[in-house]
Formats: structure tokens, sequence, C-alpha cells
């Protein structure tokens, strides 16, 4: 079965393209919004790490911040918000039990999300 993976940042530009043409607030607005809706709605949004090709995806204090933990290839973690390229994490379920449940900021480039 094919898995139905969407990059969660080009569903975030195509909505602000949306919000931009409908509403008079910043791109940095538009996606708080975004963010708050995802929230609301109690939408899950789940994604995996991929592409690393060798070392691992840093889990960050903040965005391009101090790294906390580290994670592989499809590491499955929670999006719960973004920044730019930054998305705010919680990781789900990894090979290494001590990093699950642990949050910070990853680099987006990395993560393939889906909605659930």
């Amino acid at each position: 079965m094919k898995r139905q993976i969407r990059n969660i940042l080009g569903f975030t530009t195509s909505a602000i393209a949306v919000l931009s043409l409908t509403t008079s607030g910043t791109i940095s607005q538009a996606q708080t919004e975004i963010d708050q809706t995802i929230a609301e709605a109690n939408l899950i949004v789940h994604c995996l790490v991929v592409n690393i090709e060798r070392g691992q995806l840093a889990v960050r204090r903040s965005p391009n911040g101090e790294a906390i933990a580290g994670l592989n290839n499809d590491n499955l973690v929670r999006f719960i918000r973004h920044q730019d390229m930054w998305y705010y994490i919680r990781v789900v379920r990894g090979p290494n039990p001590r990093v699950n449940g642990i949050e910070g900021w990853v680099n987006g480039h990395y993560v393939e999300c889906a909605w659930d």
C-alpha cells in the first residue's frame, strides 16, 4: 500500500496564498492562523523523519538553537506548529525510546507529514 504523505510546508504555502488573497494580514499572521486552525480542529498531523543520509536530525530548543536530541529516518513525530522552515514537534515513536515525548524544533525539510 502506498503511503499517502504530504509535506506540510507545501500545504501551508498553498494555504498562506489563499489566506493572503482573502485577508490583509501578513504571512506570519497567516501562518499563525493555520497553526491555530489545526489546533482548534484537533487535527492530528503525524510526520516521518526522512532523507537523513548520515548522522541524525537535531531536535532543538529553538529554531537553529541548541540540539537536545537526535532523530533517525522513520522516527514518527507529531507536528504542533511551524515557523518558516522550522517545525515544532513531539516525538511519538522511534528506535530510541529515550527520545519519545521530547518536544522541540526540527528542520522541516527532513519531515513528511500526513493529516489523520
